[in-house]
């Protein structure tokens, strides 16, 4: 991460802080819908006026200075989800080596790993990967977490499946990124492996987010940037891009996976290596 792009994390952080109290302020005098219009509108402004790069960097800097939550042993210690219990049962099954990516501190890693996976993973965040090894020591598990720049796959040797940690597709910014980063999980994997991905979905109708995409070229073309694309969202903490379904199956086919099951009521699409 660049000084500058950590300048303008830093710069982003400081205008949340101000914005939230005057937010739930309006929302009082003016109503919800008013409110929810003017936050769309704000947040347009900052996706237009935030490159890639400083995009990316608002990211890592929220999971490595304020997401607390996502380092706790409570969320850690969520286990699976029934979903994924489910898509494990059916797709992981005699499958022995997991490759994680966007792991986090772990929650997918040593669910796995207690039901006697040989799991490798994977993630950008060292405060993260920190807790995660700190829990692993605590509790005997024998897991490898490995950093790794974002986007990108380190070499972890063949795997018999992958994860990409619980919607951490929606972090990497642009469908080309998208598409190169699950391309690099398949090279870690034989024919028919399965990949799991969970994300956000994207409604058909969304008033905030079409005038969040509205204003954001707008601004991005009187900076010269790159374009946005529809899904793309900067939350209060954090970048995401929310999907259709034919967005999954167009990044699975560019990544070299045909889309074997996906579930827009819970999130979740599993691509099988081409």
């Amino acid at each position: 991460m660049s000084s500058a792009a950590q300048r303008s994390a830093r710069r982003y952080f400081a205008w949340e802080r101000r914005r939230a109290p005057l937010g739930a302020a309006l929302r009082k005098i003016v109503g919800g819908r008013v409110a929810d219009a003017a936050h769309a509108l704000y947040a347009g402004v900052w996706l237009g006026l935030l490159d890639d790069d400083r995009l990316a960097a608002i990211t890592q800097a929220y999971y490595a200075e304020q997401g607390g939550e996502w380092r706790h042993t409570r969320w850690t210690e969520v286990g699976l989800k029934p979903w994924e219990e489910d898509v494990v049962a059916r797709f992981l099954s005699g499958r022995p080596r997991v490759m994680i990516g966007c792991a986090g501190a772990g929650r997918e890693a040593f669910a796995l790993a207690r039901r006697g996976f040989a799991v490798s993973a994977f993630d950008c965040s060292p405060s993260l990967l920190g807790a995660a090894r700190a829990y692993a020591e605590r509790h005997g598990l024998t897991v490898e977490f490995t950093f790794s720049a974002p986007d990108h796959v380190p070499d972890l040797g063949p795997q018999d499946a992958a994860i990409v940690g619980w919607g951490g597709i929606m972090h990497v910014i642009g469908s080309s990124r998208r598409a190169a980063f699950l391309r690099r999980f398949r090279e870690h994997l034989p024919a028919g492996a399965p990949l799991l991905v969970s994300f956000y979905v994207r409604p058909e109708r969304d008033p905030a987010h079409a005038a969040t995409i509205a204003v954001a070229p707008l601004v991005r073309t009187l900076r010269r940037r790159t374009r946005l694309e529809p899904g793309d969202e900067l939350r209060p903490r954090f970048y995401r891009h929310r999907f259709t379904r034919g967005e999954i199956e167009e990044m699975f086919s560019r990544a070299g996976f045909e889309l074997a099951e996906i579930s827009l009521e819970h999130e979740y699409a599993v691509g099988v290596a081409s």
